[in-house]
């Protein structure tokens, strides 16, 4: 992720103090500093910015990463292994259906794929896009994404259910007094054509065996 600390740091000052709810672990954090798209850096470096869209991407069922045994090196969850099922209870409610999710996440017009524990969202991104990289030059990429996350805490809102569904523009969650969704029919279709992965009950048993496409 990345913070807009415009205002927020002294001169020479590289001290930061991070505030959270959550128990969140980070192993780095870089401070660099901002740089407008068509601006030239010193010399004859030259820093362009390319938003680029997937061409392809899918929701389906992944199953859990696997911690590394005791002793090994290496810490935190391995990708390439994977469980079926874990211990992880699951929101009841109305998630994405599983297969191509990308017409929700080109624009944030407030249709989002609803997904959850073991589900994963594949990208493809064909490479002749980007044409040749220039002699000495390298590329940096960069997730650009937005969007909620609910847990099923004792003391988060809502966290015995997937609904009421977050939107762009609410004042808090729970929402705030005389607030509600907006009552939208594309949200409204929205709703109908893609939220059709219901999931009922506190599950306990592998997600694969009561959960289809």
């Amino acid at each position: 992720m990345s913070v807009d600390l415009a205002d927020l740091l002294r001169p020479g000052d590289r001290r930061l103090k991070i505030d959270t709810n959550l128990e969140i672990a980070w192993d780095e954090v870089f401070i660099a500093r901002a740089r407008d798209v068509d601006l030239r850096g010193a010399g004859d470096e030259k820093v362009t910015v390319r938003q680029l869209k997937a061409d392809r991407a899918h929701l389906h069922y992944r199953g859990f990463p696997i911690d590394p045994a005791p002793g090994e090196e290496v810490e935190g969850f391995l990708y390439k292994e994977f469980a079926e099922w874990t211990h992880y209870k699951v929101m009841p409610g109305s998630y994405t259906r599983f297969g191509d999710v990308r017409p929700l996440l080109e624009e944030d017009d407030g249709r989002f794929v609803i997904f959850g524990p073991g589900d994963e969202i594949e990208f493809s991104f064909r490479a002749d896009r980007l044409g040749e990289l220039a002699p000495g030059g390298r590329r940096t990429f960069f997730w650009k994404s937005g969007g909620y996350c609910k847990d099923m805490d004792f003391y988060t809102g809502h966290g015995d259910g997937v609904a009421p569904l977050p939107f762009a523009g609410m004042k808090s969650y729970p929402y705030a007094e005389g607030e509600s969704y907006p009552a939208d029919p594309a949200l409204e279709r929205y709703a109908r054509e893609w939220n059709t992965r219901k999931i009922e009950g506190d599950l306990r048993t592998p997600i694969s065996a009561v959960v289809g496409d």
